[in-house]
């Protein structure tokens, strides 16, 4: 049985890959140290989740490759659709970007960890 996105996971994929839409959430919640350090024309909205399949129901994630001062990195965005606290979330998010890191490395064959910028505001 295939599980479909939620309107939710949707509307805020839909949005997030237009590329001034991306562009402008950034620049309204990153912090100012991080976006001074970030070329946003080099923007590009990645396809890849890095959720596991029984939560993509409830969580949104996107990834975004950008240069952060001249360097190849990411910034990933995680959306959960929860109504409770989810005390593991930090967990997690931690698996998720060494998830990204190991594919970054294999993708690329670089030896070289790209910078993942996350956040978690509660």
């Amino acid at each position: 049985m295939t599980k479909k996105l939620s309107p939710h996971d949707r509307f805020t994929r839909a949005s997030m890959t237009h590329p001034k839409v991306a562009e402008e959430f950034f620049k309204k919640n990153l912090p100012e140290k991080i976006q001074k350090m970030i070329d946003f024309s080099s923007l590009k909205f990645n396809k890849e989740s890095f959720i596991d399949d029984h939560l993509k129901l409830q969580i949104a994630d996107m990834l975004f490759s950008v240069n952060f001062n001249g360097k190849p990195g990411f910034i990933y965005l995680l959306v959960e659709h929860a109504s409770t606290p989810q005390p593991l979330l930090p967990f997690r998010m931690l698996k998720y970007v060494i998830a990204i890191m190991e594919d970054h490395l294999k993708r690329t064959k670089s030896r070289t960890l790209p910078l993942v910028f996350w956040t978690l505001d509660k």
